[in-house]
């Protein structure tokens, strides 16, 4: 079950033969029918997108994270964030393996992008 462990709380926390696994989940609700900027343009309004590939019919692609950001260089989700880094940094540790799993749980998409 869920841990929490100095700043962040985490999905799963497993130990097996000496070795501790932090586990996060990530649900993915989003998607579109084009690629999703990276960033707006800082000189343009508008932002360019590339559409999914025609041979992928109807398919959308599936996006994390995606949200309001008070301020352009903000992270979408800072608290995505701030576990991603704590991953990373746990990872470094003896025995000690991370893992980030996105979970797509829409039928009309057949690519991912984080």
């Amino acid at each position: 079950g869920e841990v929490t462990l100095d700043e962040s709380r985490f999905d799963f926390k497993c130990e097996k033969d000496g070795t501790v696994y932090y586990i996060e989940v990530k649900g993915v609700p989003n998607a579109s029918s084009c690629d999703p900027p990276l960033k707006p343009s800082p000189k343009k309004k508008t932002t360019t997108t590339t559409q999914v590939a025609a041979s992928q019919g109807n398919s959308k692609i599936a996006y994390f994270p995606d949200g309001y950001r008070k301020a352009a260089n903000d992270p979408i989700s800072p608290r995505a964030l701030k576990h991603v880094n704590h991953l990373r940094r746990l990872c470094t540790e003896e025995n000690t393996v991370c893992a980030l799993v996105f979970v797509v749980q829409r039928s009309d998409c057949h690519i991912f992008q984080p």
